[in-house]
This record gives structure tokens, C-alpha cells and sequence, in this order.
């Protein structure tokens, strides 16, 4: 997990909003783990929304 939280930081000063910087954070591990399935509604569940448009939000929107 060092490796996620150094590449965070670098990417740090392309969010604008500390939350949405977190929510990347929440992103890239629900890549990096063992999920059966990538996808939008398999990532929102497991970083804890309701529906994937948070995450939609962020991969359009957010940088």
C-alpha cells in the first residue's frame, strides 16, 4: 500500500478538493483489489456509495 499512497501524492496537486483527492484514493484501491468484477457498480459498493456516480463523476469530471 506505500506504493498507492506515494502515487496519490504525486497526483495530489491535480484535485482541486481534498474529497474528491480521497475519493481517487478509494478508487485506485477498489482497482488494485481482489474484485471479481471492475466495474461501476462493483467499485461504488466497495468504496462505500450507494451508486457509481461518484466515481463516474470523478473519471469525467473531476480533473
Amino acid at each position: 500500500m506505500r506504493a498507492r499512497g506515494e502515487l496519490l501524492e504525486r497526483v495530489r496537486s491535480c484535485f482541486v478538493q481534498t474529497r474528491t483527492w480521497q475519493h481517487a484514493g478509494r478508487y485506485v484501491s477498489a482497482l488494485v483489489s481482489r474484485l471479481p468484477k471492475r466495474n461501476g457498480w462493483s467499485i461504488a459498493e466497495y468504496v462505500g456509495d450507494v451508486t457509481p456516480d461518484r466515481t463516474q463523476r470523478l473519471l469525467n469530471r473531476a480533473v
